[in-house]
C-alpha cells in the first residue's frame, strides 16, 4: 500500500477477518485524494481504487481541491463509513469553504455518492485552516456519530466541539 505521497492510513476491520484500509494520497498531480483496498483472508489485498478525489485548484470555482481523511469506523454487518474534510473553491479568490462529509462502503464496495455531515447545510467553515480530532462510532444499525473540533466563523475565543449523527 506504500508509496510516494501517502499519508494518514487507517485501517477498520469489516466483517469475517476482512480488513478496510484508507489512506490520502497526493501522486496524482499533487492534490490530495483518498483511495482504498479491502483484504480478505485466503485472497490478500484488493486493487487500490480512488474513493474520493480531490481537483486541481485551477478547477474553477465550486470545485473541491483538497480532501483530507479524517476518520474510518464499521459496524458488525461488513459496512463502514469514512470521514473526510473537503475544501470547496468560493468566488473570492483568497476563499475557500472547509466541509465535513462521509462516504459509505456496503457489500465491498463504496457508495457512488457522499453526504453532507447534517449540521447545517453542511458544516462548513469559511478559511477555516482545519478540522481536527474527528471521532466516528457507527452502531448496529450503520448508523454513525461523529464528533470533531473545528474553528467557527462565529465562534472566535474557543474551538467548537461539534457532533452530528447520520442515518443509516
Amino acid at each position: 500500500l506504500a508509496n510516494l505521497g501517502t499519508s494518514r492510513p487507517l485501517l477498520t476491520f469489516v466483517a469475517e477477518g476482512k480488513v478496510l484500509a484508507v489512506w490520502n494520497s497526493s501522486r496524482d498531480n499533487n492534490i490530495a485524494s483518498v483511495w482504498g483496498s479491502s483484504y480478505t483472508p485466503g485472497g490478500g489485498w484488493s486493487t487500490n481504487e480512488v474513493v474520493m478525489r480531490g481537483t486541481l485548484s485551477s478547477g474553477g470555482m465550486g470545485s473541491t481541491r483538497f480532501v483530507g481523511l479524517k476518520a474510518v469506523a464499521s459496524d458488525y454487518n461488513g459496512n463502514a463509513i469514512l470521514a473526510f474534510e473537503n475544501q470547496v473553491l468560493l468566488p473570492s479568490p483568497a476563499n475557500y469553504e472547509l466541509n465535513l462529509w462521509t462516504k459509505r462502503y456496503s457489500g465491498g464496495a463504496w457508495a457512488d455518492d457522499s453526504t453532507a455531515v447534517p449540521v447545517g447545510s453542511p458544516f462548513s467553515c469559511l478559511n477555516c485552516p482545519s478540522i481536527s480530532g474527528v471521532r466516528l462510532k457507527v452502531n448496529a444499525l450503520g448508523q454513525a456519530v461523529i464528533a470533531w473540533f473545528a474553528p467557527s466563523n462565529t465562534v472566535t475565543d474557543s474551538v467548537p466541539l461539534w457532533a452530528a449523527r447520520t442515518n443509516a
